[in-house]
C-alpha cells in the first residue's frame, strides 16, 4: 500500500508540476529498479542519475570507504548502456575545513556517528584535485559510449611537497585560553545555541554555533555528577584541573564519580569542576518522519545534577574557535615555552619556514591524539587517533613564503612535533588508541 501511494503521488507531482523524476545510488540492480519506477511514471520521461555515488564518505572509527574499479565500471557501464545521463556524487573529493564536518544519525545504534575532515569520498579526483584510476576509466567508457572523436589530455597533477617536521616552541593551558573568550554567568547549564553570543545593537543573530562549550562551576561536596541525557556530543569533566571521565555515546543517566581529584582535609574544601563539550558535527539529512534535524541541541540543557541537585552558579565560555578568537589567540603574550608532552585541553604553536612558493601538502597528525589544526589562521579541519584518517590536506594558498604558524588544539595528549609530508593517510583504521 505504501509503495502505491508513493507512487501515486510522485506521478501526480511530476506531471502536474512538470518536475523530473531522477534517482540516486551505487548499485546497478538497485538502479534498475529505480529506473523502471521512471519508466513507469511516463515514457516522456529521460533517465537521469541525480547521484551516482562513485564511493561513500567516513566517520571516526569506521574503515575507509572505497568502490571496486570493477564495480564502478561495470555500473557506469549499465548506465551508458541504458542511455541515462549520469552526474557523479562525488566527483571530485573535498574537505570539511573548519568544524564543517557533520553528522549521520544511526537509528539501529542509536547513536551520532560523525564524518571525518576528508571528504575524499574515493571520488574520480583525489581531495586534492589528483586523478584518480576511476578518473581513467570513466573517462574511457563515456569516449567509448559518445564516440566523441576528442578526448582532452589527461591533466597533470598538482605537485605536493614534504616540507618536514615542526618543532613545537609555545604551550597555552587551556586556564589561559578562557581569559580569551567571552564569560557568561547563569543559574544553569544551558546549551551553545541559547547563549546571547551573536547580538548587535539588541538584534540576536543566535547563539554559539560550532567548537566548544566549557561550564565551570565551583563546588564544595558533592561526589555523584549525573547526566539525565546523553552527552552531546563528547564530554570530558575535570576536578581541580584533573580529567576524570571523556563520556561520548548515546547513554542516558550516565553517573561520573567525581571524589577523584578531592582535596585534603589540609586544604581549603572548594573544588573546581569543569565539564568540556565538543560539538563533533550536526546531523546533516534525517529519514522522514523522525524529528532528529530540529533536536540538535549541543552542550549541556539542564540536564547536569550532583548528587541530585541541578548544577547552579555557572560560567559559561563558549569556544567558538572563529577568526576573532585566532586573532586573540596568535597576538597573546601569554604564550608558554614548551617544555614536553601533556595530558590536557591547551593549544601548541610551531613555525614553519618556506622559501619559495608554496605547494600544498599534508599534514600528519600521526602522534598527537584528538583536535584541530590551525595553519596561518585557517583552520584545516579536525584530527582523531582513532582514524581512518591520519593526515589534513593543506592547500598550497593556505602557506606563504616566509613563515607559517601551526597552532594546534590538542585536547588529550601532544607531541613534540607534526610533519608535512606529500602523500595522503586516509585508511589507517586504530583499535587501542586510548581517549577514544
Amino acid at each position: 500500500m505504501r509503495d502505491f501511494l508513493s507512487h501515486f503521488i510522485c506521478r501526480v507531482f511530476c506531471l502536474v508540476w512538470e518536475a523530473l523524476p531522477t534517482v540516486n545510488f551505487q548499485d546497478i540492480e538497485q538502479g534498475e529498479q529505480l529506473f523502471r519506477k521512471v519508466e513507469a511514471l511516463s515514457d516522456d520521461f529521460p533517465l537521469m542519475v541525480t547521484e551516482y555515488w562513485s564511493g561513500w564518505f567516513d566517520h571516526w572509527g569506521t574503515e575507509h570507504h572505497t568502490q571496486s574499479l570493477q564495480d564502478f565500471g561495470s555500473t557506469l557501464t549499465a548506465i551508458l548502456n541504458r542511455s541515462a545521463s549520469v552526474n557523479f556524487y562525488m566527483f571530485h573529493g573535498g574537505t570539511n575545513f573548519g568544524f564543517m564536518s557533520g553528522a549521520n544519525w544511526d537509528f539501529k545504534e542509536i547513536t551520532l556517528k560523525t564524518d571525518v575532515t576528508s571528504y575524499d569520498y574515493d571520488a574520480l579526483l583525489t581531495e586534492a584535485g589528483d586523478i584518480t584510476e576511476k578518473y581513467r576509466i570513466a573517462r574511457q567508457l563515456i569516449y567509448e559510449a559518445t564516440k566523441e572523436r576528442n578526448r582532452p589530455e589527461i591533466p597533470y597533477d598538482t605537485p605536493k611537497e614534504d616540507w618536514g617536521a615542526v618543532s613545537i616552541k609555545q604551550y597555552m593551558p587551556l586556564e589561559t585560553i578562557l581569559t580569551l573568550t567571552k564569560k557568561f554567568s547563569e543559574n544553569g547549564t544551558i546549551p551553545m545555541e541559547m547563549l546571547d553570543l551573536h547580538s548587535v545593537d539588541g538584534v540576536d543573530f543566535g547563539g554559539q554555533r560550532y567548537g566548544y562549550i566549557l561550564y565551570q562551576v565551583n563546588i564544595t561536596e558533592g561526589h555523584n555528577l549525573t547526566f539525565t541525557e546523553f552527552p552531546r556530543d563528547r564530554i570530558e569533566v575535570f576536578v581541580d584541573g584533573n580529567s576524570v571521565a571523556i563520556l561520548e555515546g548515546m547513554v542516558d543517566n550516565v553517573n561520573v564519580n567525581i571524589s577523584r581529584g578531592r582535596h585534603t582535609d589540609t586544604q581549603p574544601k572548594g573544588r573546581v569542576l569543569d565539564i568540556l563539550v565538543e560539538n563533533r558535527g550536526r546531523v546533516n539529512y534525517g529519514i522522514m518522519g523522525t524529528t532528529i534535524l530540529d533536536e540538535q541541541l549541543k552542550g549541556l540543557n539542564n540536564n547536569c545534577f550532583l548528587d541530585g541537585e541541578p548544577l547552579t552558579d555557572v560560567e559559561i565560555y563558549p569556544l567558538e574557535f572563529d577568526d576573532d578568537f585566532y586573532k586573540r589567540l596568535s597576538g597573546n603574550h601569554e604564550w608558554e615555552v614548551y617544555s614536553g608532552q601533556t595530558d590536557l585541553p591547551g593549544f601548541y604553536r610551531g613555525r614553519l619556514f618556506i622559501g619559495y612558493t608554496p605547494l600544498d601538502s599534508y599534514l600528519s597528525m600521526k602522534d598527537w591524539t584528538k583536535g584541530f589544526v590551525y595553519v596561518n589562521g585557517h583552520n584545516v579541519g579536525r584530527y582523531w587517533n582513532k582514524g581512518p584518517q591520519q593526515t589534513l590536506f593543506v592547500p598550497g594558498p593556505y602557506l606563504r613564503q616566509g613563515f607559517n604558524e601551526i597552532i594546534i588544539f590538542e585536547q588529550h595528549k601532544s607531541n613534540n612535533s607534526v610533519k608535512f609530508q606529500e602523500t595522503y593517510i586516509l585508511d589507517a583504521l586504530q583499535v587501542d588508541v586510548g581517549h577514544a
